[in-house]
Parts: C-alpha cells; sequence; structure tokens
C-alpha cells in the first residue's frame, strides 16, 4: 500500500482542448447552473452547490448525491482567476479522503 501524499505537495495541472469558446468553458466551472449540469462523475449522481465564489479566495463547495443516498463533498478555495485564460483552485474532500476516492 502507498501512503497518500499531503496536499502540500501533490498537485495536478489538467489541459484539455475542448471546441468552445475559452469564455464559455470557463464558465461552465464558475457559474452554479453550468457547473451543476456536468460536474457529477455519472448519471447516477445529482450536483448540489451551495457555495460558489469564484474571486481570489473565495470559496466552493459541491456535493454530489448518488441515487443510494450517498454524498461526496468537494471543497476549495480560488487562487487564481484570470477569465477566460486560467482559473487555479484547490480541491480537498470534505470528509478527508484524497482526490479519486469516489
Amino acid at each position: 500500500m502507498v501512503p497518500h501524499s499531503s496536499p502540500s505537495d501533490t498537485a495536478l495541472r489538467l489541459e484539455r482542448t475542448i471546441a468552445a469558446p475559452p469564455e464559455r468553458v470557463f464558465d461552465a466551472w464558475v457559474q452554479k447552473e453550468a457547473l451543476s449540469r456536468w460536474f457529477a462523475p455519472s448519471d447516477d449522481y445529482v450536483c448540489e452547490i451551495t457555495a460558489l465564489d469564484p474571486r481570489v479566495g473565495g470559496r466552493y463547495r459541491v456535493s454530489m448525491k448518488h441515487k443510494d443516498g450517498a454524498v461526496k463533498t468537494v471543497v476549495g478555495v480560488y487562487e487564481v482567476v484570470d477569465r477566460p485564460r486560467r482559473l487555479t483552485f484547490s480541491f480537498t474532500w470534505e470528509d478527508g479522503t484524497v482526490p479519486g476516492d469516489m
């Protein structure tokens, strides 16, 4: 078993090319209605967004509710908000598990 890294020494950089205007893609990450439509890992989940403040230092909180009743919540803080070029934020499961433990 490999021990989990602490959040301070773990980083993920994700780059994708999407056939849409940069503003639309950026807004899909920072607008409540848009984010709730696509953020869940499958159709078995419904997203509930209880905090979404996309400014430097602002926080977000997204709960993914499974049809069986299980709830997984992710929280974070926005670190860079440069619409539409760059969005950087922390990502932590509220229950203390690490990303990928869905």
